[in-house]
């Protein structure tokens, strides 16, 4: 971790222990423990956990919103494509997945601002894939069953899904097939 600031580096330790463990199963010693600082240093930058944890989920969505904005100029298609690449990129051998879909299984204990951000991140997300199926459906290069809503809500919904269930296998590309299958049904 040398080179980042304490500040990163903390941000950088806890996305890890949320991807693999949760956000309920660790506290600011582990952290502490892997950058190599006190528990009193993370106090200094973030008073509590849902102040961590709010840093966190705002952090993850600026970096998919950046990855996002990078596939807005891709035909619909192709721009769902990567959206799954995107996502099998986080599921990795180590047992890490999303950071959304950790904190969304601990959402019924999740602080209330750390959910507020969590809802809004996945929201953001929901709306991108919403004006992507709209484009797809303009440009007939996709066919919804549905509204461009419920389509986005749906492909949400099993990308997330698929990445427990191949995390459940121990193998990550079961992400891929599961994601590319119902890809195959949209794309025209």
């Amino acid at each position: 971790m040398k080179g980042s600031t304490t500040v990163q580096d903390i941000l950088d330790s806890a996305q890890a222990l949320v991807q693999r463990q949760g956000y309920n199963a660790f506290a600011y010693k582990d952290i502490a423990q892997d950058v190599g600082i006190r528990g009193a240093s993370i106090h200094y930058h973030f008073p509590t956990k849902a102040d961590l944890g709010v840093a966190l989920v705002r952090r993850y969505r600026n970096v998919v919103d950046v990855q996002l904005e990078h596939l807005n100029s891709l035909p619909a298609p192709e721009a769902l494509r990567r959206f799954g690449r995107l996502y099998q990129s986080v599921t990795t051998e180590d047992g890490r997945v999303c950071l959304n879909l950790m904190l969304a299984a601990d959402l019924p204990t999740l602080p209330e601002p750390v959910a507020n951000e969590l809802r809004r991140s996945l929201e953001a997300q929901e709306a991108w894939l919403e004006a992507v199926m709209e484009e797809g459906a303009r440009s007939n290069t996709l066919t919804l069953r549905t509204s461009p809503r419920e389509e986005a809500r749906s492909l949400l919904a099993l990308t997330e899904g698929a990445m427990l269930l191949a995390r459940v296998a121990g193998d990550p590309l079961r992400f891929s097939a599961v994601y590319d299958h119902v890809l195959s049904a949209l794309i025209v």
